[in-house]
Protein backbone atom coordinates (compact mmCIF):
# COMPACT_ATOMS: atom_id res chain seq x y z
CA UNK A 1 0.00 0.00 0.00
CA UNK A 2 1.25 2.90 -0.96
CA UNK A 3 1.13 5.88 1.66
CA UNK A 4 0.98 9.68 0.59
CA UNK A 5 2.28 11.94 3.68
CA UNK A 6 1.99 15.55 2.54
CA UNK A 7 1.82 18.99 4.56
CA UNK A 8 -0.86 21.17 3.57
CA UNK A 9 -2.60 24.48 4.84
CA UNK A 10 -3.84 26.38 1.97
CA UNK A 11 -7.41 25.28 0.80
CA UNK A 12 -7.50 22.76 3.78
CA UNK A 13 -11.12 21.81 3.41
CA UNK A 14 -10.62 20.82 -0.14
CA UNK A 15 -7.39 19.31 0.49
CA UNK A 16 -8.68 16.83 2.62
CA UNK A 17 -11.58 16.11 0.71
CA UNK A 18 -9.33 15.08 -2.31
CA UNK A 19 -6.93 13.10 -0.04
CA UNK A 20 -9.56 11.00 0.95
CA UNK A 21 -11.06 9.82 -2.59
CA UNK A 22 -7.59 9.24 -3.30
CA UNK A 23 -6.89 7.16 -1.08
CA UNK A 24 -10.51 5.17 -0.61
CA UNK A 25 -10.48 4.75 -4.20
CA UNK A 26 -7.45 2.20 -4.28
CA UNK A 27 -7.78 -2.02 -3.77
CA UNK A 28 -5.04 -1.50 -0.51
CA UNK A 29 -3.53 -4.16 2.00
CA UNK A 30 -1.92 -3.22 5.37
CA UNK A 31 0.39 -5.68 6.93
CA UNK A 32 0.27 -4.24 11.07
CA UNK A 33 3.72 -4.91 13.33
CA UNK A 34 1.28 -7.52 14.19
CA UNK A 35 1.61 -9.00 11.02
CA UNK A 36 -2.07 -9.65 10.46
CA UNK A 37 -3.46 -8.76 7.07
CA UNK A 38 -5.93 -5.96 6.46
CA UNK A 39 -7.32 -6.09 2.88
CA UNK A 40 -10.50 -3.27 1.57
CA UNK A 41 -11.50 -2.91 -2.12
CA UNK A 42 -12.96 0.50 -2.28
CA UNK A 43 -14.14 2.34 -5.07
CA UNK A 44 -15.89 5.83 -3.86
CA UNK A 45 -16.67 8.81 -5.14
CA UNK A 46 -17.49 11.59 -2.88
CA UNK A 47 -18.18 15.13 -3.95
CA UNK A 48 -18.18 18.41 -2.24
CA UNK A 49 -18.92 22.03 -2.56
CA UNK A 50 -16.15 23.18 0.14
CA UNK A 51 -17.52 26.93 -0.77
CA UNK A 52 -20.94 25.97 0.00
CA UNK A 53 -20.86 24.02 3.46
CA UNK A 54 -23.44 23.63 5.87
CA UNK A 55 -23.15 21.43 9.11
CA UNK A 56 -26.03 18.39 8.10
CA UNK A 57 -27.39 17.38 11.26
CA UNK A 58 -26.61 13.34 12.00
CA UNK A 59 -29.49 10.56 11.84
CA UNK A 60 -28.64 9.80 15.04
CA UNK A 61 -26.98 10.51 18.22
CA UNK A 62 -25.31 7.67 20.60
CA UNK A 63 -23.91 8.66 23.55
CA UNK A 64 -21.15 6.29 24.14
CA UNK A 65 -18.08 5.93 26.82
CA UNK A 66 -17.62 5.17 30.74
CA UNK A 67 -19.46 8.55 31.89
CA UNK A 68 -21.70 8.55 28.30
CA UNK A 69 -20.27 11.92 27.92
CA UNK A 70 -19.32 11.13 24.27
CA UNK A 71 -21.34 11.08 21.26
CA UNK A 72 -21.45 9.12 17.96
CA UNK A 73 -22.88 10.97 15.36
CA UNK A 74 -24.45 8.62 12.98
CA UNK A 75 -25.37 9.01 9.16
CA UNK A 76 -26.18 6.73 6.76
CA UNK A 77 -28.33 3.72 6.54
CA UNK A 78 -27.81 0.85 9.25
CA UNK A 79 -28.47 -2.07 6.62
CA UNK A 80 -24.98 -0.92 4.62
CA UNK A 81 -22.57 -3.13 4.23
CA UNK A 82 -20.21 -0.49 4.47
CA UNK A 83 -18.89 0.72 7.69
CA UNK A 84 -16.60 3.92 8.46
CA UNK A 85 -15.85 5.62 11.38
CA UNK A 86 -14.04 9.13 11.05
CA UNK A 87 -12.56 11.14 13.89
CA UNK A 88 -10.76 14.44 13.37
CA UNK A 89 -7.46 15.55 15.51
CA UNK A 90 -6.19 18.53 17.46
CA UNK A 91 -8.31 20.11 18.32
CA UNK A 92 -11.42 19.80 15.69
CA UNK A 93 -15.03 18.47 16.89
CA UNK A 94 -17.73 16.79 14.88
CA UNK A 95 -18.14 19.23 12.80
CA UNK A 96 -14.74 19.16 10.37
CA UNK A 97 -15.71 15.55 9.26
CA UNK A 98 -19.83 16.31 9.34
CA UNK A 99 -20.20 17.49 5.91
CA UNK A 100 -17.92 14.61 4.36
CA UNK A 101 -20.19 11.94 6.26
CA UNK A 102 -23.01 13.07 5.10
CA UNK A 103 -21.84 12.73 1.78
CA UNK A 104 -20.17 9.82 2.19
CA UNK A 105 -23.23 8.06 4.03
CA UNK A 106 -25.48 9.28 0.50
CA UNK A 107 -22.27 8.26 -2.15
CA UNK A 108 -22.72 4.74 -4.10
CA UNK A 109 -19.88 2.54 -3.88
CA UNK A 110 -18.77 -0.44 -6.00
CA UNK A 111 -16.40 -3.26 -5.55
CA UNK A 112 -15.47 -6.10 -7.45
CA UNK A 113 -18.79 -7.64 -7.50
CA UNK A 114 -20.09 -4.55 -9.18
CA UNK A 115 -22.55 -4.17 -6.79
CA UNK A 116 -23.67 -1.15 -5.23
CA UNK A 117 -24.22 0.02 -2.05
CA UNK A 118 -24.02 2.78 0.54
CA UNK A 119 -22.24 3.47 3.61
CA UNK A 120 -23.27 3.31 7.42
CA UNK A 121 -21.00 6.21 8.45
CA UNK A 122 -19.81 7.39 12.26
CA UNK A 123 -18.22 10.75 13.20
CA UNK A 124 -16.28 11.53 16.53
CA UNK A 125 -13.78 13.49 18.07
CA UNK A 126 -10.87 13.00 20.81
CA UNK A 127 -11.97 13.51 24.27
CA UNK A 128 -11.73 17.01 25.68
CA UNK A 129 -12.50 18.36 22.26
CA UNK A 130 -16.89 17.94 22.06
CA UNK A 131 -18.68 20.88 22.84
CA UNK A 132 -22.35 20.48 23.47
CA UNK A 133 -23.73 22.42 26.19
CA UNK A 134 -27.41 21.77 24.48
CA UNK A 135 -26.43 18.15 26.22
CA UNK A 136 -24.81 19.19 29.17
CA UNK A 137 -21.63 18.30 28.02
CA UNK A 138 -19.65 21.79 27.63
CA UNK A 139 -16.18 22.44 27.12
CA UNK A 140 -15.92 22.91 30.87
CA UNK A 141 -17.40 19.57 31.79
CA UNK A 142 -13.86 17.69 30.52
CA UNK A 143 -10.81 16.67 32.68
CA UNK A 144 -9.12 20.31 33.37
CA UNK A 145 -5.60 18.27 33.08
CA UNK A 146 -6.87 16.23 29.66
CA UNK A 147 -6.18 12.87 28.71
CA UNK A 148 -3.84 10.09 28.06
CA UNK A 149 -3.35 8.79 24.93
CA UNK A 150 -4.79 5.62 26.48
CA UNK A 151 -8.03 7.62 26.93
CA UNK A 152 -7.93 8.49 23.63
CA UNK A 153 -7.81 5.23 22.34
CA UNK A 154 -10.20 3.53 24.50
CA UNK A 155 -12.67 6.77 23.36
CA UNK A 156 -12.46 5.04 19.73
CA UNK A 157 -12.59 1.64 20.98
CA UNK A 158 -16.24 2.56 22.98
CA UNK A 159 -17.16 4.73 19.73
CA UNK A 160 -16.09 1.37 17.31
CA UNK A 161 -18.57 -0.22 19.32
CA UNK A 162 -21.28 1.84 19.51
CA UNK A 163 -21.64 1.95 15.78
CA UNK A 164 -21.33 -1.82 15.54
CA UNK A 165 -24.21 -1.83 17.77
CA UNK A 166 -26.14 0.40 15.36
CA UNK A 167 -25.43 -1.93 12.19
CA UNK A 168 -28.21 -4.32 10.95
CA UNK A 169 -26.70 -5.56 7.52
CA UNK A 170 -29.02 -8.37 6.79
CA UNK A 171 -26.39 -10.33 4.58
CA UNK A 172 -24.68 -12.41 8.32
CA UNK A 173 -24.41 -10.23 10.52
CA UNK A 174 -22.13 -6.91 11.25
CA UNK A 175 -19.03 -8.98 10.56
CA UNK A 176 -19.81 -9.64 6.93
CA UNK A 177 -19.24 -5.82 6.92
CA UNK A 178 -16.08 -3.68 5.56
CA UNK A 179 -15.34 -1.71 7.77
CA UNK A 180 -12.93 1.61 6.99
CA UNK A 181 -11.06 3.96 9.86
CA UNK A 182 -9.97 7.34 8.88
CA UNK A 183 -7.94 9.39 11.06
CA UNK A 184 -7.27 12.86 10.73
CA UNK A 185 -3.96 14.96 12.27
CA UNK A 186 -3.07 14.12 15.88
CA UNK A 187 -6.41 11.01 15.52
CA UNK A 188 -3.35 9.03 13.81
CA UNK A 189 -1.76 8.19 17.23
CA UNK A 190 -4.56 6.80 19.26
CA UNK A 191 -5.76 5.08 15.67
CA UNK A 192 -3.02 3.83 15.26
CA UNK A 193 -3.12 2.32 18.71
CA UNK A 194 -6.40 0.90 18.86
CA UNK A 195 -5.83 -0.68 15.11
CA UNK A 196 -2.47 -2.51 16.72
CA UNK A 197 -4.55 -3.81 19.55
CA UNK A 198 -7.45 -4.44 18.10
CA UNK A 199 -5.63 -6.60 15.52
CA UNK A 200 -3.83 -8.23 18.10
CA UNK A 201 -7.14 -8.96 20.15
CA UNK A 202 -8.22 -10.34 16.94
CA UNK A 203 -5.17 -12.75 15.73
CA UNK A 204 -5.75 -13.85 19.85
CA UNK A 205 -8.97 -14.76 19.53
CA UNK A 206 -8.25 -16.27 16.29
CA UNK A 207 -5.87 -18.81 17.95
CA UNK A 208 -7.93 -19.60 20.84
CA UNK A 209 -11.30 -20.07 18.95
CA UNK A 210 -12.91 -18.75 21.87
CA UNK A 211 -15.61 -17.54 20.29
CA UNK A 212 -19.35 -18.02 21.35
CA UNK A 213 -21.26 -15.54 19.56
CA UNK A 214 -21.05 -12.82 16.67
CA UNK A 215 -21.33 -10.09 19.25
CA UNK A 216 -18.13 -11.09 20.49
CA UNK A 217 -15.93 -11.54 17.86
CA UNK A 218 -13.53 -8.98 17.28
CA UNK A 219 -14.52 -6.28 14.70
CA UNK A 220 -11.09 -5.24 13.30
CA UNK A 221 -11.14 -2.72 10.57
CA UNK A 222 -10.45 -3.72 6.44
CA UNK A 223 -8.84 -0.57 5.95
CA UNK A 224 -6.95 2.17 7.79
CA UNK A 225 -6.95 6.23 6.37
CA UNK A 226 -4.33 8.29 7.99
CA UNK A 227 -3.88 11.69 6.21
CA UNK A 228 -2.93 15.05 7.39
CA UNK A 229 1.09 15.52 8.34
CA UNK A 230 2.67 12.17 9.18
CA UNK A 231 6.00 10.88 9.79
CA UNK A 232 7.40 8.12 7.82
CA UNK A 233 5.88 4.45 8.24
CA UNK A 234 8.32 2.31 10.86
CA UNK A 235 11.46 0.38 9.02
CA UNK A 236 9.67 -2.35 11.19
CA UNK A 237 6.20 -2.41 8.96
CA UNK A 238 6.16 -4.93 6.12
CA UNK A 239 4.24 -4.21 2.89
CA UNK A 240 4.18 -0.24 3.07
CA UNK A 241 6.40 1.80 0.86
CA UNK A 242 9.07 3.62 2.84
CA UNK A 243 8.97 6.29 0.18
CA UNK A 244 7.75 9.56 1.40
CA UNK A 245 6.89 12.61 -0.32
CA UNK A 246 6.67 16.34 1.20
CA UNK A 247 5.40 19.55 0.26
CA UNK A 248 7.53 22.21 1.59
CA UNK A 249 5.67 25.06 3.35
CA UNK A 250 5.95 28.35 2.49
CA UNK A 251 7.00 31.12 5.07
CA UNK A 252 3.30 32.37 5.76
CA UNK A 253 2.43 28.80 6.46
CA UNK A 254 5.23 28.61 9.12
CA UNK A 255 3.83 32.11 10.74
CA UNK A 256 -0.11 30.79 10.49
CA UNK A 257 1.28 27.42 12.32
CA UNK A 258 2.92 29.29 15.02
CA UNK A 259 0.35 31.77 15.59
CA UNK A 260 -2.69 29.38 16.15
CA UNK A 261 -0.08 27.34 18.22
CA UNK A 262 -0.01 29.89 19.87
CA UNK A 263 -3.71 30.57 20.15
CA UNK A 264 -4.03 27.13 21.25
CA UNK A 265 -1.80 27.33 24.19
CA UNK A 266 -3.31 30.11 25.25
CA UNK A 267 -6.65 28.90 25.56
CA UNK A 268 -5.94 25.84 27.23
CA UNK A 269 -3.95 27.71 30.09
CA UNK A 270 -6.46 30.44 30.51
CA UNK A 271 -9.34 27.42 31.06
CA UNK A 272 -6.93 25.62 33.11
CA UNK A 273 -5.62 28.11 35.54
CA UNK A 274 -7.84 31.59 35.07
CA UNK A 275 -11.56 30.35 34.39
CA UNK A 276 -12.08 28.57 37.70
CA UNK A 277 -10.57 31.03 39.53
CA UNK A 278 -12.69 34.03 37.93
Amino acid sequence: MQIKRTRERDKYKKTETDSLKSKMSDSSVIKSTTGVDVDVDVDIDVDIDVDNILIPNPDKVVMYGTDSKSALYVYGDPKSEKIAILCAGYADDHTVFQPFANELAKAATKAKSKATTTTLVGVICLPGYDDRPEDGVGWESHKKDGYTFNDWSNSIRDAVKALRNESTYPKGGVEHTKFTGIFHDWAVLPGTMWLNRTLKEAEQQQKEKNTTSSSSIIFKPNNVVFFDVLLGPSSTIKGVTQEVEYIEKSVKQDICEWLYRIVFATSYLVQRYIYQNT
